[in-house]
């Protein structure tokens, strides 16, 4: 254990929702707490889809793959910034994008 005078907890910022044509459709999620999850975990029951993209490959979206993954889904991770988990280095970056497409989910940088 460490030890600490005060704790702050920082849970993060909005999900940027891009402004492009179908973003509002059924079947489009943001997830930022467990409500989301909840909303997605019904849509994948009742829907029955088979692929699914995840935009965005900071700590929730490699996750979020991952869980979609090994839901049997075809997982398409979406990235805009040239690396995945772009605050760290680059050559661990790269460990981790081979490491997610050798578990069978494409990334897109």
């Amino acid at each position: 254990t460490e030890p600490y005078d005060d704790l702050i907890l920082s849970v993060g910022a909005k999900a940027f929702m891009p402004p492009i044509p179908g973003i509002s459709r059924k079947g489009n999620f943001a997830l930022r707490n467990l409500q989301d999850m909840d909303q997605i975990d019904g849509w994948l029951k009742e829907s029955g889809a088979k692929r699914a993209v995840v935009a965005g490959a900071g700590f929730i979206g490699i996750e979020m793959a991952e869980q979609l993954k090994h839901r049997g889904l075809d997982v398409v991770l979406v990235e805009a910034a040239p690396q995945i988990m772009a605050p760290i280095d680059v050559e661990i970056a790269a460990m981790l994008q081979k490491e997610l497409e050798a578990n069978g989910v494409r990334v897109l940088v």
